[in-house]
């Protein structure tokens, strides 16, 4: 018999680098709105010499409603930093210690036949999977769970995470009775293989 490895962390690499992308942008922006709050300004002075009546009223009507575009450039500085922190520190932070036991071989290896197998009835995008006998769970519809040997694996499709969490509704190999081998840190699967 033969092992077919399903998902392994290091050929996973980190998948959300699009988040710093936009976060990166939010970031550009604010800077922008910041920094040339005086151009933007000029614009609208501009924009009233071109056409006084219908600009200048227009301006006139929307301007006491906005804050300034200084204030705005500053608020998508701030949030934008803020997000990026928020996101750096927890989910890059989870997958660089994800790799780190991955390198360092400080996970555990179990073996044996999946137990206990509870599948998502719903994909993350909301497609109920009728490949499953499950019946949609109102409280936790995309999370699936399985158990080998005495360690439970609990994940989901929409988990903010870099570890192994494709369910079985949206294609994953998970089966009741199939064998498996798992290497896991801190119960997340970082490197599966299923028995052919």
């Amino acid at each position: 018999m033969s092992w077919e490895l399903v998902f392994d962390l290091k050929d996973q690499g980190f998948p959300a680098w699009g988040t710093f992308w936009f976060l990166s942008v939010l970031f550009a922006m604010g800077v922008f709105i910041w920094v040339f709050h005086q151009k933007l300004e000029l614009l609208n002075a501009k924009l009233r010499e071109f056409a006084p009546a219908v600009v200048g009223r227009a301006l006139d009507s929307v301007r006491w409603a906005q804050p300034s575009e200084r204030l705005v450039g500053i608020l998508f500085v701030f949030v934008s930093i803020f997000l990026t922190s928020v996101f750096g520190l927890l989910v890059y932070g989870k997958y660089m210690s994800l790799e780190r036991a991955y390198d360092e071989m400080t996970y555990s290896v179990v073996e044996g036949i999946v137990g206990d197998f509870r599948p998502a009835s719903l994909c993350a995008d909301g497609e109920w999977s009728a490949s499953t006998s499950a019946t949609p769970d109102e409280n936790e519809p995309t999370t699936e769970s399985f158990v080998i040997g005495n360690e439970k694996f609990v994940y989901a499709d929409n988990y903010m995470n870099t570890a192994f969490r494709t369910t079985s509704a949206c294609g994953g190999p998970i089966r009741e009775g199939l064998y498996a081998r798992a290497w896991h840190h801190e119960g997340v699967i970082i490197r599966l293989e299923i028995r052919k």
